[in-house]
């Protein structure tokens, strides 16, 4: 016997909790991230900005983060599961929807472990060169660009 599927509109609700739950934490981590990226921009040591603290914290929340995803990811595909049993014809955007927005904090998630893995090798350097700090502001860049739609987004 089967589990029993969770209803159509709880499962469409946890959805939206989980996407908003996600949105912060996203914000959370960029904002983790851009703090120590302009304090290195401006020239800072890595180890008197107690870089590896915030490292820590940055990984931590990517770790919400991630998690937080894998179970919008569930919940994506009971949900798709129901577009796919019963065939109303909003069901298809409505997935692709979710496909997106989890496609998103997947590639976000990435990007950012990248980072901090980055971030992490010049944490308790006292001095970074340019030629250390390249490969690093590449990481944020890439980052950037990919949050930059994301805020462009009315809510």
């Amino acid at each position: 016997m089967s589990p029993q599927r969770p209803p159509l509109d709880q499962v469409a609700a946890e959805i939206a909790l989980l996407s908003r739950e996600l949105s912060f934490a996203g914000t959370l981590l960029y904002e983790g991230l851009e703090k120590p990226m302009n304090a290195l921009k401006a020239g800072r040591s890595p180890r008197a900005l107690g870089l590896a603290d915030q490292v820590q914290e940055a990984e931590s929340l990517r770790g919400s983060a991630a998690e937080i995803l894998g179970e919008l990811r569930l919940k994506s595909a009971d949900f798709a599961q129901y577009g796919r049993d019963f065939p109303a014809p909003e069901f298809p955007e409505l997935v692709r929807m979710a496909e997106r927005e989890c496609a998103f904090w997947q590639a976000f998630c990435e990007r950012s472990q990248i980072l901090l893995k980055k971030l992490a090798l010049i944490a308790d350097l006292e001095k970074l060169s340019p030629l250390g700090r390249a490969p690093i502001q590449d990481a944020w860049d890439e980052v950037r660009a990919l949050a930059a739609p994301a805020a462009a987004k009315p809510e």
